[in-house]
């Protein structure tokens, strides 16, 4: 299975080692995310209650750090992968009021700034990657999330966070204002 993921890509030129190095970072693209669904469908939701899906949940979605450079790679080298990611970026909102920041498992890690699922189910959406999604269902899960990130209201009302109110204005504002223009991006589709 290992040798069909990285036989993807086919690298022409370079040194053995290049070519070792390259495929050595290739190969960490596919350690996560995790399907966290068992054989028979079922999963562990985040209000922890026990649920079945007909197709993979995953999770372990280092959505933060990720949304930038794995998921435009992803979507060009494991396609199949991530309309069942962004369909599980949908049932975790179903199960929490909230799309995910950094889920973890079953559980939600809140460990990073912004609200990235947005990008991620857009620019997988624009791509036609996920046609069967439910757009207006999915932008009511974009809205209600960008009300819930820490200091959103300083932003709401004051159209920033003051940095003598919380840590990390500067970052949050940076990533709310793009999440923010990706909502308004998928609302105009």
């Amino acid at each position: 299975e290992w040798n069909a993921l990285l036989s993807k890509m086919t690298v022409k030129g370079g040194t053995e080692a290049q070519k070792r190095t390259f495929y050595s970072a290739l190969y960490h693209t596919a350690v996560a995310p995790n399907t966290i669904s068992d054989v028979n469908g079922e999963f562990r939701r985040l209000n922890d209650e026990v649920a079945k899906k007909d197709h993979p949940v995953y999770s372990t979605l280092s959505l933060w750090d990720t949304f930038r450079a794995w998921l435009p790679l992803s979507s060009i080298i494991y396609p199949e992968l991530l309309h069942d990611v962004v369909m599980s970026c949908i049932e975790m909102y179903d199960a929490s009021g909230e799309l995910p920041i950094w889920p973890l498992s079953s559980g939600e890690t809140r460990c990073m700034v912004g609200y990235h699922s947005i990008p991620f189910i857009v620019d997988a959406y624009v791509k036609g990657l996920v046609p069967d999604l439910d757009v207006d269902h999915a932008l009511e899960a974009m809205v209600a999330s960008s009300h819930l990130s820490s200091g959103a209201a300083d932003y709401e009302r004051l159209g920033y966070i003051p940095y003598d109110d919380m840590n990390e204005s500067v970052s949050k504002m940076l990533e709310y204002g793009y999440d923010d223009w990706c909502i308004a991006y998928f609302a105009e589709l």
